[in-house]
C-alpha cells in the first residue's frame, strides 16, 4: 500500500497537472499549433490517468514516465553537445555531455528497478530535494539575520527531508525488518502471494425451473438467498438465471416446429452458453451448478477445497457428477439402450464443470439428445414424444436422462469417462472425500401429493429406496428434497405395520419448502479460526511464515506472541518467578477462550508449537476439525503422543471458545504451581518453574493430570496421531512423519548442534533451524487449482 503520508502528493499532483496540460493543449489547438497541442494534451491525459489509476497501474506507468523523462534529458544533453560543437562552445559541450551521461545512466538504472521502488524512490527524492532547497533558503535567510523567516524555512525543510525518507522506508522496508505489535499481521510471504490476481475463477450458478409458479418460486427464492450468502462468504461469483433459456429450443417430431423444451433443460442451456463464451486462455473457469431447491447446508466447506477433494481420486478431471443413490435407470429405461453402465445413473441436481473442450463435449452431446425420440410403447407417449419436449416428468427424467445417454454413448464408443469424475453422495471408502457429502437426498417421511388440479397421490414415502449413504444428514455440504412433492400433506403417520397413512386433518401446504426449511434450520454455526503461535523474544523461526501462510489460506486470524508473558509462578517457598516458556501457549489459549463470545459463531483456536509446521496446505481447518471431533461435541481436541500413546501431546491443539474450555483452561493454568514429578530438583520444583525441558514437559504433564478428572475429561477428545480412519497424521514427529501429514512436530532438541544427516558437516549450525528446513521440504503445497483468496466482496 502507498503510505498515506505520500498519497496526496503522488495522486493529486499528476491529476492537477494533467488537467492543466489538457486545457493548455486545447488552447494551443484553437490557435492552430497542432503539434504542440497534441504533445501537451497527450501528456496531460497520461498524467490524469496516472493520478486516478490503481496502485499497480500507477507504478507501471510511473516507471515508464520516469524513464521517458530521463531519456528526454539525455537527448536534450546530446542536442547541447551538437550545438556546442557547431558553435565551438566548449562549456556547452561539457554540460551537454554531463547531462547526456546523467540522463542515460538514470534511464538504465530506473529500468533495472521494480516499478514500485522506482516510483516511490523518485517521489521521495523529489519531495526531499524540494525540502532541502527550502532548508537551504532558510539558512541563507539566517545568515542575513532574518531569523524568524529563516528558522521557519529551515525547520520545515528539515522536516520535509525526514518525512520523505520515513515515508519511503515505510513503503519499501520488509515487514521482517520492522518491529510490530504483540500480535503481528501476516508475514511478507503470505502477503505477497495474494497480490497477483488469481488465474482461475469459480461461478456458483442457480438456474430457476418453472419460473412463474408461485410455489416453486418460493422455494427458488429461499435457496437462491442461501446460494448468494455462501458465494459471498467464499468470495466467488454467484450467477442467478431466472429467465427461460429453452424457449423454442426443442422440435416437435410431428410438425417439425420449434417448441419450448422442458424447463429442466435450463441447466444444460446455461452450460451451453458458458461453452459458447469461454474464458480467455489464461483463465480457468469452473461453474458449479446447483438446482434451485438444493441448498448448501454446511457453509464452512471451502468450495475450492471441496472441488479438490471430489477430483482427488481421479486426477485433474474437468467434470464432477454425482451418482444417484438408487439406479433410477432400472425404473426409467433409456430409450434405445438395451443396457447401461451403472455409473451413468447420475443426479443432475449438482454438477461442476470446467469450461474446456472435455466438459463442453459431453454437455453438447447431452443437449443434442433433447430431440431424441422416446419409445412409442411407453406410457403417455402422445404427451411426451421426445426427451426435451416432455412436460410430464413422471415417465422420464428429462435432462438427467440425456446426460446419462451422452455418457453411455462415450462408453459404447470406447471414449470412456476420461476427464469426468462420477462420485457417490457419500463415500466413506475414498481417501480424499470421505469427509465430504453432497447432493444427498432429504425425502424421507410419509407424504400425500396434491396435483395442480387437486388430484391426490399417495400416501407414500419418496425416499423409501434411498440407501443410508445417499440420505442427507446435518453437516452435509449440500442436499436436496428431489422427488418430494411441491404441495401436499406432511408429515403423515404410519400404521402398526409401518405403512404410511393419510391424515386429512393436516393442511395442504408447500411441503418441499417445509423440507428445505428443516434443512436450513440445521445448518451449523459459522466457523472461525484463530491460529496461535508463540516463540521466545528475538528468536524468529522459519516456521512462522508457514503458520502465517496456512492461516491466510483458511481466512484465519494469525496471532504471533513474542513478548514475555505477564504471568508468575510460585515456588513452594512462596517466591514468585517467571513461568517456564511452554506455559506461554496455555496463557494465550486462556486469553482466547475468555474473550467475548459471538452466539452465532463457533470460534476455534488452533495452537501449533513453534517447532512444528503445517505439512499439508490442502487440508482445511474445517475438515480437520470435523475429522478430529467425529461424532462428539468435544471442546478441546488433541492428539496422543506417538512415543507414549496413552498420553496426550499438546504440540497441536484445537480449542473452542465456550464455557467448557474456559473451565478446563482455568484448571490447567492453576496447575502451574503444582509440584513436579521430582520436587527436589532445583531446576524443576513445580510444573510452572521448570528449566529441564529435556526431562519434563511441564504444561503437557499438567494437561494429562487433568484428564484423570472425569468432569474435565468429558470435554476433551484425544485422537490417535495416526489413524486408519484418516488419510493424514496429526501432530506427528518429524522423523516419523509422512508426506501429507497435517501438523508435523519437531522433537525437542537444543537450539544449536549437529544432526546425523546434516550435510553441512560437523560445524555447530542452528540445529532447530536446520530441522525446520527439513520438515518444510516434505510439506504438501497447495494444489495448482486452488487459488489464494482475495478479500470477500
Amino acid at each position: 500500500m502507498i503510505p498515506q503520508c505520500l498519497k496526496s502528493f503522488i495522486s493529486s499532483s499528476p491529476v492537477y497537472t494533467g488537467m492543466m496540460g489538457v486545457a493548455e493543449g486545447i488552447r494551443r489547438a484553437s490557435k492552430g499549433d497542432l503539434s504542440n497541442a497534441l504533445l501537451t494534451t497527450g501528456g496531460g491525459l497520461t498524467l490524469t490517468y496516472m493520478g486516478s489509476a490503481t496502485e499497480e497501474e500507477f507504478h507501471q506507468w510511473g516507471k515508464v514516465s520516469i524513464i521517458g523523462g530521463t531519456v528526454a534529458a539525455a537527448l536534450s544533453g546530446l542536442g547541447d553537445v551538437y550545438q556546442g560543437i557547431r558553435k565551438r562552445n566548449g562549456r556547452r559541450v561539457l554540460t551537454g555531455a554531463a547531462q547526456f551521461a546523467g540522463g542515460a545512466a538514470g534511464a538504465l538504472f530506473t529500468a533495472s528497478l521494480p516499478p514500485k521502488v522506482a516510483v516511490v524512490a523518485t517521489q521521495a527524492l523529489t519531495l526531499a530535494s524540494m525540502s532541502a532547497m527550502l532548508a537551504y533558503s532558510g539558512l541563507k535567510d539566517i545568515a542575513k539575520r532574518e531569523y524568524r523567516k529563516g528558522i521557519f524555512k529551515t525547520t520545515w525543510g528539515v522536516m520535509g527531508v525526514v518525512f520523505s525518507g520515513w515515508c519511503a522506508f515505510q513503503e519499501l522496508a520488509q515487514p521482517s525488518q520492522m518491529k510490530g505489535p504483540t500480535y503481528r499481521p501476516l508475514v511478507a510471504e503470505a502477503e505477497q502471494e495474494r497480490n497477483p490476481p488469481p488465474k482461475r475463477e469459480l461461478i456458483l450458478a442457480t438456474v430457476y425451473h418453472n419460473h412463474g409458479d408461485s410455489n416453486r418460486d418460493a422455494i427458488a427464492e429461499l435457496v437462491t438467498e442461501n446460494h448468494r450468502q455462501y458465494a459471498k462468504k467464499w468470495g466467488v461469483k454467484h450467477d442467478v438465471v431466472t429467465e427461460d433459456l429453452v424457449v423454442g429450443k426443442c422440435t416437435d417430431p410431428d410438425t417439425h416446429q420449434a417448441v419450448d423444451c422442458s424447463p429442466q433443460f435450463n441447466k444444460l442451456a446455461y452450460y451451453m452458453q458458458q461453452c459458447a463464451n469461454p474464458p480467455p486462455k489464461e483463465v480457468e473457469r469452473w461453474v458449479n451448478y446447483a438446482d434451485c431447491d438444493l441448498p448448501y447446508t454446511d457453509p464452512n466447506v471451502n468450495p475450492w477445497l471441496a472441488l479438490d477433494s471430489l477430483r482427488g481420486d481421479d486426477g485433474d478431471t474437468s467434470t464432477v457428477l454425482v451418482k444417484e443413490g438408487v439406479d433410477w435407470i432400472d425404473f426409467y429405461p433409456l430409450p434405445g439402450y438395451q443396457t447401461h453402465d451403472p455409473r451413468v445413473s447420475i443426479n443432475s441436481g449438482y454438477m461442476s464443470a470446467r469450461i474446456d473442450p472435455k466438459s463442453c463435449s459431453w454437455i453438447k452431446a447431452s443437449w443434442d439428445h433433447r430431440n431424441s425420440p422416446r419409445d412409442p410403447a411407453s406410457p403417455n407417449y402422445l404427451q411426451c414424444k421426445t426427451m426435451g419436449y416432455c412436460p410430464d416428468r413422471r415417465d422420464v427424467l428429462n435432462d438427467q436422462a440425456t446426460i446419462a445417454m451422452a455418457l453411455q454413448d462415450r462408453i459404447n464408443n470406447g471414449v470412456g469417462l476420461d476427464g469426468i469424475s462420477i462420485v457417490l453422495p457419500r463415500d466413506p471408502t475414498s481417501p480424499h472425500r470421505a469427509h465430504l457429502a453432497l447432493n444427498s437426498m432429504h425425502r424421507n417421511g410419509c407424504v400425500v401429493s396434491i396435483g395442480n388440479y387437486g388430484e391426490v397421490y399417495g400416501p407414500f414415502e419418496p425416499g423409501k429406496l434411498d440407501p443410508d449413504d445417499g440420505k442427507w444428514r446435518p453437516g452435509d455440504w449440500n442436499g436436496q428434497p428431489a422427488g418430494f412433492p411441491i404441495m401436499g400433506r406432511y408429515p403423515l403417520p404410519r400404521d402398526a405395520n409401518g405403512n404410511c397413512v393419510d391424515d386429512p386433518s393436516l393442511p395442504i401446504e408447500n411441503v418441499r419448502l417445509k423440507k428445505i426449511d428443516a434443512m436450513l434450520a440445521q445448518i451449523p454455526k459459522e466457523q472461525r479460526f484463530t491460529l496461535g503461535m508463540t516463540h521466545s523474544p528475538g528468536e524468529e523461526h522459519l516456521t512462522t511464515q508457514n503458520h502465517a501462510k496456512y492461516a491466510w489460506m483458511n481466512r484465519a486470524e494469525f496471532r504471533l506472541m513474542t513478548d514475555p508473558i505477564p504471568l508468575k509462578c510460585t515456588l513452594p517457598t512462596g517466591e514468585a518467578r517467571s513461568c517456564a516458556p511452554p506455559w506461554r501457549k496455555v496463557y494465550e489459549m486462556e486469553r482466547f477462550v475468555n474473550e467475548p463470545e459471538v452466539p452465532e459463531v463457533d470460534h476455534w483456536y488452533a495452537s501449533g508449537e513453534e517447532e512444528g509446521v503445517y505439512g499439508n496446505m490442502n487440508l482445511s481447518l474445517s475438515r480437520v476439525l470435523k475429522d478430529l471431533q467425529g461424532s462428539t461435541n468435544a471442546s478441546l481436541l488433541v492428539a496422543n503422543d506417538p512415543q507414549h500413546p496413552s498420553l496426550a501431546n499438546t504440540g497441536f491443539m484445537l480449542v473452542r471458545r465456550d464455557s467448557a474450555s474456559r473451565e478446563f483452561l482455568k484448571k490447567w493454568m492453576e496447575m502451574r504451581n503444582a509440584p513436579s514429578r521430582n520436587p527436589s530438583d532445583p531446576n524443576c520444583p513445580t510444573l510452572g518453574i521448570c528449566d529441564s525441558q529435556e526431562e519434563s514437559f511441564p504444561e503437557q504433564e499438567a494437561f494429562n493430570r487433568l484428564l484423570s478428572e472425569p468432569e474435565l475429561r468429558k470435554h476433551v477428545r484425544v485422537v490417535e496421531a495416526r489413524s486408519a480412519d484418516r488419510l493424514y497424521g496429526v501432530n506427528t514427529l518429524g522423523e516419523k512423519a509422512e508426506r501429507g501429514d497435517f501438523f508435523i512436530r519437531a522433537p525437542r532438541m537444543p537450539k544449536n548442534g549437529v544432526l546425523c544427516d546434516d550435510p553441512r558437516g560437523t560445524s555447530p549450525p542452528p540445529m532447530r533451524k536446520f530441522y525446520a528446513e527439513k520438515m518444510l521440504r516434505t510439506m504438501v503445497e497447495p494444489a495448482k487449482y486452488i487459488p489464494l483468496y482475495t478479500e470477500t466482496a
